[in-house]
């Protein structure tokens, strides 16, 4: 008598997995879209320089120090930032949007945010 040998089975999800699923990435695919679109105009900002000078300064800061990082990280944060002279450009060009609100609105700014925006 001859056996034949062990087949493996093919695996198979549950619809209700796969359900699941797709319910999560859709609504991570929601949050991303929303969290990008959902910018808040200078005018609502009490802080608008304290508030670009935080976020634009943590790029800088990281860029500051990505040579010395490993090659894969370089490339993971190239996916999500882009390039460093991209950061740069766009840097610069929120501290020209936040230097030309304050100016638009000199009665509300003080002298030190007017300042440091302009270093």
């Amino acid at each position: 008598m001859r056996k034949e040998p062990l087949q493996p089975r093919p695996m198979s999800l549950r619809p209700w997995v796969t359900g699941l699923g797709v319910l999560a990435l859709l609504t991570l695919a929601v949050l991303v879209v929303t969290q990008q679109v959902g910018v808040e105009p200078l005018t609502r900002m009490r802080y608008p320089a304290e508030s670009a000078g935080r976020t634009v300064e943590r790029h800088f800061a990281f860029y500051e120090a990505y040579a010395s990082s490993p090659a894969w990280e370089q490339l993971f944060h190239r996916l999500l930032f882009g390039p460093r002279d991209r950061v740069r450009t766009e840097g610069i060009a929120v501290y020209r949007d936040v230097l030309q609100h304050l100016q638009r609105r000199a009665d509300e700014a003080t002298s030190w945010a007017l300042l440091n925006t302009q270093a």
